[in-house]
């Protein structure tokens, strides 16, 4: 833009010294040449510059007093340069719209202090007009009324003091709400399948101080329970991993430890959690819908309350015998130990390091075993027990933290069942 400010100051300062007069180059003739426009065509200028300047201006300058306006195209030599627009100079200010031979687009120029204003009025006859937007010297864009409500920011430039304050910039683009919604965004084309739509696509991570998701049920049909899941949970790989530091989509990703799925594993298990993407003339990607996974989990923890309870409910119907030797004879009480079962609460209890389960059982039992379980009714360890008395010794190592289930079978029934709490 100035090698165009130097060429008009050529062409401009060659008439400086004219009066204030209308005033032309040549004789002005009084018929136009037959044109596309017919009689439409009632004035035409020769190829060259049109001028104004101003009473009290001497010269077409650029100081705090000059007003002046040139239109048409000018051509300078030696370089050739062609300038062809308008421009409007008024005390420091000026508006340079137009084509130049070294721009490869039509441009708008303000120079000036504080920016260019696109304003709107009431009516033809208004003297007041509201500001519609600012284009900022400093390179930022404000949208709004009095006061900028959408504003774009210079990445190389300070924030406009004038209009928000002087609070360095933490955004590209800022919104200052004055409705109930910031930022609507909604399919306008039919043509676009809804499938296919994104109202938003973010190559990095989003902050949120919080959010909802619609889930009203008139937006919905074809309603189902959620069917038995544990069996499909259990085929699911949850995995920490790290992102991988450069990628062809241009995405940005954090650099910290993360906690999730690889979506072509949950695809396997729950295809309808996994949406496909195709960048054309870059590639294609896969996202887990991780919104989808907290219902399916839901349910998981439903099916596992339940088997639980009935946990619960079987330990509570086992029926245990408890007996004294003050209440039977020496002899009784052998005969009991011959022919009765026990199983000793495991010592010590709970444990951190190992604990001993002791056990009896009648002679001539068939198939006596020790088995430990989860709350899930899983089993974890098995032991096939030979002689009719005797202990098993565990080791905590071998268990996570938390409560598990202990029983004695014999011949695959249940005889006795009794609970430990790994530390």
């Amino acid at each position: 833009m100035k090698k165009i400010t130097t060429l008009i100051m050529l062409l401009l300062s060659s008439v400086a010294g004219m009066s204030q007069n209308n005033l032309s180059q040549g004789s002005v003739l009084t018929t136009i040449p037959a044109s596309g426009l017919g009689t439409q065509e009632i004035f035409r200028f020769k190829p060259g510059v049109f001028t104004q300047l101003q009473s009290g201006t001497t010269t077409f300058g650029f100081g705090a007093n000059d007003r002046w306006l040139s239109l048409g195209e000018l051509v300078t030599p030696p370089s050739g340069q062609r300038l062809h627009g308008l421009r409007i100079q008024d005390e420091g200010k000026a508006l340079v719209m137009g084509y130049s031979s070294e721009e490869t687009n039509a441009f708008i120029q303000y120079i000036g202090p504080r920016g260019l204003d696109i304003r709107y009025a009431d009516s033809f006859t208004s003297t007041v007009s509201n500001t519609a937007a600012i284009f900022a010297p400093t390179g930022n864009t404000f949208f709004g009324f009095s006061d900028p409500a959408f504003v774009i920011v210079n990445p190389g430039g300070p924030f406009d003091p004038g209009n928000v304050g002087t609070r360095p910039p933490r955004a590209q683009v800022e919104i200052f709400s004055r409705f109930e919604v910031g930022l609507r965004v909604r399919k306008g084309n039919n043509n676009i399948l809804a499938a296919n739509f994104l109202a938003g696509d973010f190559g990095g991570p989003i902050v949120a101080t919080a959010a909802t998701f619609t889930s009203d049920k008139q937006f919905k049909q074809d309603i189902k329970e959620e069917e038995s899941v544990i069996e499909r949970i259990r085929s699911l790989k949850p995995v920490s991993y790290n992102f991988v530091s450069e990628n062809k989509f241009g995405f940005t990703f954090p650099d910290a430890i993360q906690h999730g799925f690889i979506a072509q594993d949950v695809e396997k298990v729950f295809p309808e959690l996994v949406k496909n993407h195709n960048e054309e003339g870059v590639g294609t990607y896969k996202s887990v819908n991780y919104t989808g996974v907290i219902s399916i989990l839901t349910k998981g923890i439903q099916e596992l309350s339940l088997e639980v309870e009935d946990l619960k409910k079987q330990l509570a119907e086992a029926r245990t015998y408890v007996v004294t030797k003050d209440n039977f004879s020496k002899s009784e009480i052998e005969k009991i130990s011959e022919n009765g079962f026990y199983l000793g609460q495991n010592t010590p209890n709970p444990f951190s390091n190992s604990t001993e389960i002791s056990y009896t059982f009648p002679k001539g039992s068939k198939n006596v075993m020790l088995m430990v379980f989860n709350l899930n009714g899983e089993t974890l360890k098995e032991f096939r027990l030979t002689e009719e008395k005797g202990s098993v010794t565990l080791d905590a190592t071998q268990f996570r933290p938390g409560l598990y289930l202990y029983s004695l079978i014999n011949d695959n029934s249940e005889i006795i069942t009794k609970k430990m709490l790994v530390k």
